[in-house]
């Protein structure tokens, strides 16, 4: 089995703070469908407050690491929840939801999230969260290699469609190998340090793109000094993409629809401040 390359290495986008978040990093920037398929975009975030109050989604998951912080979730099924450091949740939008994501005690949060594609036949299926505790989660340790699983090989979590998630961190001089799809595509995100894939390095804030492939293969990371990297793989849906702010659909007409139901209040219920819910 060969060693699995990577086919472009790409920057982030720094942004200034806005009404939400004091800064913003664009991981993987909006409206490269194809490039980026089965995933939509992803941003790191760093916020006190006000943070993401209520806003709504339809037809796609976010995908929600906490890297620092604690970050309170509620939204409405009814749910709320708050997540520590290494903890993750998995929302899927569905037909429609309507949630908000702050700083718990308006303390500062670092976090990451990332927009995941639904298959046509699943934008329209029931809206849920799942809370993925890092200490429930399986965790694979040796040789200086810590590998967390998120999504996949062994994970608790639900998914409409294939995919995987691992967060791994690797100690100065070591070395992580990962069982990948090869007709999946794999986004690689350095948050510390830097890697070495098939001898091209990744550092700190880089990108790494791997594309579907027939060639099995493994992905191997190295690190010099200590790294973490997130990877995320999954099979390409191959189906149109109509986006609009909150809204991943495959028609505009669809997208026209989300927006009237959302302004009807048929998209979900709008939630209430203090609503009472279930946590998890």
């Amino acid at each position: 089995m060969t060693s699995r390359r990577l086919d472009e290495v790409s920057s982030t986008l720094d942004l200034p703070g806005d009404g939400q978040v004091d800064r913003k990093r664009i991981v993987l920037r909006p409206g490269q469908w194809q490039r980026f398929d089965p995933f939509l975009m992803m941003a790191e975030d760093w916020f006190t407050e006000p943070g993401f109050d209520w806003h709504p989604h339809r037809g796609m998951e976010t995908v929600t690491l906490v890297l620092s912080g604690r970050q309170r979730h509620g939204d409405s099924t009814g749910a709320t929840s708050v997540l520590e450091p290494g903890d993750a949740q998995w929302m899927t939008a569905g037909r429609g939801i309507i949630h908000q994501e702050l700083a718990e005690g308006r303390e500062p949060v670092h976090s990451l999230q990332l927009w995941v594609n639904l298959p046509a036949a699943k934008k329209r299926t029931e809206p849920r969260f799942q809370n993925l505790r890092r200490s429930a989660l399986p965790t694979r340790v040796e040789a200086g290699a810590h590998v967390t699983t998120y999504a996949g090989a062994g994970a608790p979590t639900e998914l409409h469609s294939p995919l995987s998630f691992h967060d791994v961190k690797l100690s100065p001089k070591s070395h992580a190998a990962l069982e990948l799809d090869p007709s999946w595509r794999s986004i690689l995100y350095v948050l510390e340090g830097q890697v070495l894939v098939a001898g091209t390095a990744l550092s700190e804030g880089q990108v790494g793109l791997s594309h579907p492939t027939t060639v099995a293969s493994t992905l191997e990371l190295e690190a010099r000094d200590g790294a973490r990297v997130l990877v995320f793989s999954g099979r390409p849906l191959e189906e149109p993409v109509a986006h609009r702010g909150p809204f991943v659909m495959n028609t505009a007409s669809e997208l026209d629809e989300a927006v009237r139901d959302f302004h009807a209040g048929r998209l979900a219920p709008i939630p209430r401040e203090g609503l009472p819910g279930r946590g998890g």
